[in-house]
């Protein structure tokens, strides 16, 4: 700025567009989602109120299960989409979504989640033991591999539910925390 002066330049000059055009600077105003957030506070407060709503959080709650237990498939696992294979992946987040509402909420499942969720630890129990008798089938004893995402991801479901293990499970536990 100092050089500026120097050279003769004018503060008007040094000033912003913002500055020198008023409307300019209201337009850009108007149209900010600051402003735009502000105008509609009182919508915003509306929402969060049905949002918490106690009738109305029961009501998604039984839509959400309902749709889960029309996608959940006999082996206990859940696909992508309706009519696809069960996949691992889908099933151990659905679970672990259950098991976090129980623990955020401190309430425990409903009769009819809880089916669901033991349906679902039934699967991945049976996931986990397959690739259990896989790995040694494939690895020998002395050249031992690593706990893969999939078994850690197991381990954390099984220290969430609670759920008792039988022996084969907690045997595949076991081998899994060993390789981690």
């Amino acid at each position: 700025v100092t050089a500026w002066r120097a050279q003769g330049v004018e503060q008007q000059a040094l000033r912003g567009r913002l500055e020198q055009q008023e409307q300019l600077k209201e337009l850009l105003l108007a149209e900010s989602p600051w402003v735009m957030e502000a105008e509609s506070e009182t919508e915003r407060q509306l929402r969060i109120a049905r949002f918490f709503d106690v009738n109305q959080m029961n009501y998604r709650l039984t839509t959400a299960l309902a749709k889960l237990r029309q996608m959940q498939l006999p082996s206990g696992a859940w696909g992508w989409f309706a009519g696809m294979h069960g996949n691992r992946f889908v099933t151990h987040f659905v679970l672990q979504q259950l098991y976090r509402l129980q623990m955020l909420t401190g309430e425990p499942l409903t009769a009819e989640a809880a089916e669901m969720a033991r349906k679902g630890m039934h699967y991945l129990h049976e996931e986990a033991l397959a690739r259990y008798k896989e790995r040694h089938r494939a690895t020998h004893h002395d050249n031992p591999s690593v706990a893969t995402q999939q078994e850690l991801d197991y381990l954390y479901l099984l220290a969430i539910s609670g759920a008792p293990l039988t022996e084969a499970q907690r045997k595949v536990a076991d081998e899994s925390l060993r390789l981690w």
